[in-house]
């Protein structure tokens, strides 16, 4: 009898996957025992987590790939800001082409599909609503730099809720994470059965435009994995236009429109649930540009102070978990 050789190994293109059933955890698949240092999570399921790139850039690591991370997200934002700034309507083509190009990175699996793991997400569609909203509605942000993070999008942009920011993450940090996995198949040999070239889509800084590059992932069932850091990822992810609006913007508007009794000097603020009421707070995404300008009028970099107290709700968080 003649040995025959192995069949070749397939490329896969990003996008090409089946839907898979629910099956097993990435420790169980593979039978990789003890903690891990990446998001143990369904193999063939979109998962109710979320890449949050805020929690990126307050996590402490792992390194370089945070920072590459980092480097890749604010090279992309950076680059589409300056589109705008330039405001001509080559610029204009340039950026809204840049911001259209984000397609569902399902290796992942983080999301909120219902069926298996392929099928959630958006790209040239809500790519061109960021633009359109960044050149109009949003501009001013822009201009006077309250815009110039890629995790304060969904804080002024409408629509553009967890699964389309943790898209959009993920795929201008997709080398960072792929230098994570390939790391991780060093150090666990049995995410190296199976493993599949890939050529997948990525930002790159240099160049400041998307490339398409070969990388090495682990597959499950035939499928891509692309692995994430445990601390990168979170079910409610951190900036959210709803948190900042009742935190920030609320509260801003309580100590500008506070007043103070002549007779007693005791200051009244109105409640925040009052405040909601308002037909001129009620549109959470507009009031959050609006009030974010005037208060940046009186010297209050709102965006700014709302990052801090998340940080530090954050390292409280941790302290109460690790008491």
């Amino acid at each position: 009898m003649v040995d025959c050789p192995p069949a070749p190994v397939p490329r896969v293109k990003t996008g090409e996957a089946q839907i898979g059933n629910p099956m097993s955890s990435i420790t169980e698949y593979f039978g990789i025992p003890g903690d891990v240092p990446f998001l143990d999570i369904e193999v063939d399921a979109d998962n109710l987590a979320f890449l949050d790139l805020h929690a990126i850039r307050l996590s402490t690591g792992p390194e370089p790939f945070r920072a590459e991370a980092l480097r890749q997200a604010d090279s992309f934002m950076s680059t589409i800001v300056a589109y705008v700034h330039a405001g001509s309507g080559s610029s204009f083509e340039l950026g809204r082409a840049l911001l259209s190009q984000f397609s569902e990175p399902w290796e992942t699996r983080l999301g909120m599909s219902k069926d298996g793991y392929f099928g959630h997400g958006g790209s040239d569609g809500v790519g061109a609503d960021i633009w359109d909203a960044l050149v109009t509605d949003r501009r001013a942000l822009v201009e006077v730099g309250l815009l110039s993070q890629l995790d304060r999008i969904p804080l002024y942009v409408s629509g553009i809720g967890s699964d389309i920011t943790s898209d959009l993450t993920t795929r201008v940090t997709y080398s960072a994470l792929a230098g994570f996995t390939a790391a991780m198949l060093g150090e666990y040999p049995q995410l190296s059965y199976g493993a599949l070239p890939v050529d997948a889509k990525m930002w790159n800084p240099e160049t400041r435009d998307w490339v398409v590059r070969s990388v090495e992932l682990p597959s499950a069932n035939g499928k891509p994995l692309l692995l994430v850091p445990r601390d990168w990822a979170r079910r409610n992810p951190l900036v959210t236009a709803g948190r900042f609006h009742k935190k920030s913007v609320l509260g801003h508007v309580q100590d500008v429109e506070a007043t103070v009794s002549s007779v007693t000097g005791r200051v009244t603020r109105s409640p925040k649930w009052a405040l909601q009421q308002r037909q001129d707070l009620r549109n959470v995404h507009d009031s959050n540009a609006r009030v974010s300008l005037s208060a940046l009028d009186l010297g209050q970099d709102l965006p700014s102070a709302f990052e801090a107290y998340l940080a530090g709700w954050l390292r409280e968080q941790d302290r109460r978990h690790k008491a």
